[in-house]
């Protein structure tokens, strides 16, 4: 130092600058946040998995494409997915409630 007296005003003005200091606190929820960083992170099931897959717009709109893509095939379909009736006579069914009810005569 070139002079003592700018010493001294040096070492006051170190001394002084510790008058307003605090005491030092931790921030609000602090443990909270260190116990939760140090705890073991929770793995996703399947059922997290899947929401979150289907809550993206671009997955949902591509299902939703999809379906309604199917039931326009299904309605404007070819009209040739018709039941066949069986002519067989040896329906089971038939020859069964035939010969043990009597479907002609029905009494109370």
């Amino acid at each position: 130092m070139k002079n003592s007296d700018d010493f001294k005003m040096w070492a006051d003005g170190i001394y002084n600058s510790m008058n307003d200091a605090q005491r030092a606190t931790p921030t609000p929820f602090l443990l909270t946040r260190v116990l939760q960083s140090n705890a073991p992170q929770k793995t996703d099931g399947v059922w997290e998995m899947i929401s979150y897959w289907l809550t993206k717009p671009s997955v949902a709109f591509t299902i939703l494409f999809f379906v309604v893509l199917l039931n326009i095939v299904l309605i404007t379909g070819t009209g040739n997915m018709q039941f066949k009736r069986s002519e067989n006579p040896n329906d089971y069914f038939t020859t069964s409630i035939t010969s043990i009810y009597d479907v002609e005569n029905i009494t109370p």
